[in-house]
Parts: structure tokens; sequence; C-alpha cells
């Protein structure tokens, strides 16, 4: 109910209970007819009020709002996406990851995997070895957790080694978290070298 509406159910009211109370000491007290008038008026107003809420509460979205809100919430740009392996050492766990807005993660895709797990080799200390990757490439590092920050196509990607065996499953969970999305998103996950490579992307 607006303000407006409201309001003129209050005056209506207190005007016929004005006449109820009042009109018995006036010398021509309120008539039978006029009573039923008020009551009329009352009722016509309400009845009203509660079919123009009952209008404003069903009236549909129009299809063109509907639409541009999916576009909003689904535009590759506004999206945020993760690509991201996972080694796990004998001794430690690698965490290559690279996010950006989903279209540039798309877009890199296929040189992420070329340099990150096609190409990518470990040395007896189980250290990555990077010189494979185009010169320049690699920056500083923003953060003294990472071991190594990289630019590839304009998307950073960091490289992070923890100690000893980590739950991957709640680091995956925390990237999810990174990127808005919760425990029924859709992501994907591909368990390579017997498990011991996972290739994440989120969302899916």
């Amino acid at each position: 109910m607006n303000k407006s509406a409201f309001y003129t159910v209050i005056s209506l009211s207190t005007l016929l209970i004005a006449y109820l109370i009042f009109g018995q000491n006036d010398k021509t007290p309120i008539s039978e007819q006029q009573i039923q008038q008020l009551s009329k008026t009352f009722g016509d107003k309400f009845a009203q009020m509660r079919d123009s809420q009952q209008n404003t509460s069903t009236t549909p979205q129009p299809p063109q709002q509907i639409q541009n809100t999916v576009n909003a919430s689904e535009d590759g740009v506004s999206v945020q996406a993760i690509l991201g392996i996972i080694y796990k050492k004998p001794t430690s766990t690698w965490f290559i990851k690279a996010k950006d807005n989903k279209n540039r993660i798309e877009a890199i895709s296929v040189k992420f995997k070329q340099y990150f797990l096609t190409e990518l080799k470990f040395d007896s200390d189980q250290q990555p070895d990077f010189s494979h990757l185009p010169e320049g490439s690699k920056i500083a590092s923003t953060s003294s957790m990472r071991f190594a920050t990289f630019i590839i196509d304009g998307v950073e990607i960091s490289v992070i080694n923890l100690p000893g065996k980590q739950d991957v499953f709640s680091n995956v969970k925390r990237w999810m978290g990174q990127v808005g999305l919760n425990d029924k998103s859709p992501i994907s996950m591909e368990f390579l070298d017997d498990k011991k490579t996972i290739l994440v992307k989120m969302p899916k």
C-alpha cells in the first residue's frame, strides 16, 4: 500500500468514527443514509487499493530487462575465472594459477597448458624449471609466498610452493571463493599422472 492510499484510508476511517461519536450530541444527528454512504465510500476505496496491490505484485519483469540481467552476470569480461595446475610432489605441493576475467583466461588456455603442463620439467630436487618460458615473462613477485610470477599475454600467473602434502580440495575450494563460486558451482578437475597432477578450470 502506498502512502497516499494509506492516508486516504485513515482520513475516511477518522471521519466515519467522528460522525458516529459526535453525531449523537448534535442537534441534527447523522442519518442512517449518511452512514451507509460513508461505509460505501470506504469500501470502494479499500477495494481499489487491494486491486492495485495485486496488480503491482503480479506484474512480470519485461523480457528485455530480464535478458539484460542475464547478460550482465554471464559477460565474459565481468566474470572472473581461474585456470590452474597442482603438482603433488613427495616433499611439497606446487600451485600454478592464472586468474583474470573469463575471456582472457580462455584466450591463454593453450599457452598456459603448453608452458606449465606439457613442457614443464622438475629437476632432481623437485624444483620446476621455467627456462623454456618466453624471455621477459618473469616479473618480480609482489608476495613473499610466491616462488615466481609470470605475465603471459597480459595475464598474471602465480607459482606457490607449500611444504608437505596439502589438501588439494581445500585449496581448490579457496580458489572458488576467489572468483565468487560456491560449493555447488560447476568446475573442471582433470587428474593426470596417476592423480599427482591436477588441471583445474573454474567456472567449468
